[in-house]
Formats: C-alpha cells, sequence, structure tokens
C-alpha cells in the first residue's frame, strides 16, 4: 500500500475520524477551477457531481447522456419539486442506484442539467476526462517466475484534478458524502440503499463520525 500523506486520510485511518469537506469549503474550491476551455465546465460538472452522489470516480466517467433526466415528483405537501435522476452503475457487484437530487437545494445544479442535456444518448459524457491506455503490472510469482498483467486505469487524470483543486484525493469525496450523511442523521440502511451496497458491513469503512455526533452520544450516557 502507498504512503498515505494527505492530512484528511491520515486522521480517517488513525484517529476514525475525518475532517470532512462542507459544501461551503467545496463550493469555494469549486469556484476556483481553471482549465482549458474545453475541460473546464467539463471538471465543474464531474466534480459537483462527485461531491453530492459519492459515486467511486470511474463510476461518473461511466455515465452515458441516457443515464441523465429531468422530472417533476409531487410531495406529501401535494407541492412538485424538479428532481435530477442520475442512473449510476456500481462497480464491484453492487446494486445500480437511481440517484435522485433537488435542483431548489444544490447550488450549481442547473447549469450542470443544461450542459448535459444536449450529450447524445449513447456517449459519455465525461469522455474526454478519462485516462485512455493501458498499465502494466509487473510482479513475480513465489518460484521467482516474472509476471506482468495491462489494466485500465480511467480515472487517474480525476486523481491529479482533485489533489490540484480540492487538495484531497477523488475517493475523499466517497467518505465525505456518506459520513455527512450519516452526520446529518441518516441510518445505515439510507448509507446502504444510496452506496448500492449488498450488505451493510460495507457501509463501515465509510463512516466517520464527528465531534458533535461523538459528544451528542456521550451527552446521553447517564443512570
Amino acid at each position: 500500500m502507498p504512503l498515505i500523506k494527505n492530512k484528511r486520510y491520515l486522521k480517517h485511518f488513525k484517529k476514525r475520524q475525518i475532517e470532512l469537506i462542507s459544501p461551503k469549503e467545496f463550493y469555494e474550491n469549486w469556484e476556483k477551477i481553471e482549465a482549458k476551455p474545453h475541460l473546464q465546465n467539463l471538471l465543474k460538472d464531474y466534480f459537483l457531481l462527485l461531491f453530492w452522489t459519492g459515486r467511486r470516480p470511474v463510476e461518473l466517467l461511466d455515465l452515458k447522456g441516457e443515464d441523465f433526466r429531468r422530472t417533476s415528483l409531487k410531495e406529501e405537501n401535494g407541492l412538485y419539486r424538479d428532481y435530477y435522476l442520475i442512473e449510476t452503475h456500481t462497480k464491484k457487484g453492487g446494486n445500480d442506484v437511481e440517484i435522485m437530487l433537488v435542483f431548489e437545494q444544490i447550488p450549481k445544479l442547473e447549469q450542470v442539467y443544461k450542459r448535459i442535456q444536449g450529450c447524445p444518448p449513447e456517449f459519455r459524457y465525461f469522455e474526454l476526462l478519462r485516462t485512455r491506455g493501458k498499465n502494466t503490472l509487473n510482479w513475480k510469482t513465489k518460484s521467482g517466475e516474472p509476471r506482468s498483467q495491462e489494466y485500465e486505469e480511467p480515472s487517474k487524470k480525476i486523481w491529479y484534478w482533485s489533489n490540484k483543486y480540492f487538495g484531497v484525493p477523488a475517493y475523499f469525496f466517497r467518505h465525505n458524502r456518506f459520513s455527512t450523511m450519516v452526520n446529518e442523521g441518516g441510518t445505515y440502511e439510507d448509507v446502504k440503499i444510496f452506496k448500492g451496497a449488498k450488505t451493510s458491513s460495507s457501509v463501515d469503512p465509510y463512516i466517520s463520525p464527528n465531534q458533535q455526533t461523538l459528544r451528542r452520544i456521550g451527552s446521553g450516557l447517564k443512570l
């Protein structure tokens, strides 16, 4: 395993608690994204969805035009609200999940929608952000025989941009979203469904309580 240098990740691994990225911090850095003209809006769209959905970096890269749609749904109070529905396809044997984002609750989501809506159904919207080509992994067996295997790493550039603009690895946003859900009152079952997990045990590594949560639990310990 490579040496972990990121401070937020170190805090999570050592103390099971991470300093979460708040929406305020995220949008401050999001506004500062600067790249070549053909990449800038793509990067903004990508990281906004990464922050709010908690998908794996490669799962967002695989999204096609047909995976996005807008709809109005009737709420319990009888009023309608506009939702952005994103059909995400979970890797590693998990369940596919249709993410439902409320337009009026997420700043800049309307801009993302307007850019994505023109994407052809079969075209991967974030295609230009993918790293092309293959890497080769070399190793030796116990008997000393050399072995090699080629593999693709489509999200390699995403990790570079994530560290450049937000100071964290791209996968950090996955931890950030699920931990935030729990800290805001979400249950394990909520995270399990949103994550696309088949078992609750796979949720554990992503949960990191904040100080307020631990304080609330501690204050409830009494005779």
